[in-house]
């Protein structure tokens, strides 16, 4: 990634904050993606899915991520952000099978890092990832294991103004 970015392009990309890593999905990521070989079966891809990541998507924001966690001096946490790859991508495979339910939860590892912060040590071991359909909406969230799979209000009001 060194080499990619260079000096100026490393210096901008440290400068970034840690939550803004998910907006470079569609611009660093996908060049990631498509040069790196994570669509095609290249070594980097074979790599990656012997640790666990179960898609490409994953891949580059695990790589991005990783990069700004060296850059900061932060351990780098792939074997986290596997499992939560992996639990992520279970739970669709489950909801896509029980297409007639309207509400699939599955018990998953969490995210290592929340949607705005560095890595969380204290996270709990599992939570319930939880998958549902609301007219054309498809949503997912987590809740903590031990609570009843509900619906949060955000989630049915999203989907009642997108659908």
């Amino acid at each position: 990634m060194d080499r990619e970015l260079g000096t100026e392009g490393i210096a901008e990309f440290k400068a970034l904050e840690f939550r803004d890593i998910a907006a470079l999905h569609f611009g660093p990521g996908l060049a990631i993606r498509n040069n790196w070989g994570l669509w095609s079966g290249s070594a980097l891809q074979r790599r990656l899915r012997a640790r666990g990541f179960a898609h490409p998507d994953d891949m580059s924001e695990a790589l991005l991520k990783s990069y700004w966690l060296r850059l900061h001096g932060y351990p780098q946490r792939l074997r986290e952000q596997a499992g939560w790859s992996r639990g992520y991508w279970r739970a669709y495979r489950v909801y896509d099978r029980r297409r007639g339910s309207r509400l699939v939860c599955i018990r998953v590892r969490p995210d290592p890092f929340g949607p705005d912060e560095l890595p969380d040590y204290k996270a709990p071991r599992y939570e319930l990832r939880c998958v549902q359909r609301v007219n054309a909406c498809e949503a997912m969230w987590t809740q903590p294991v031990g609570t009843s799979p509900r619906t949060p209000p955000d989630v049915l009001e999203e989907c009642a103004t997108s659908g």
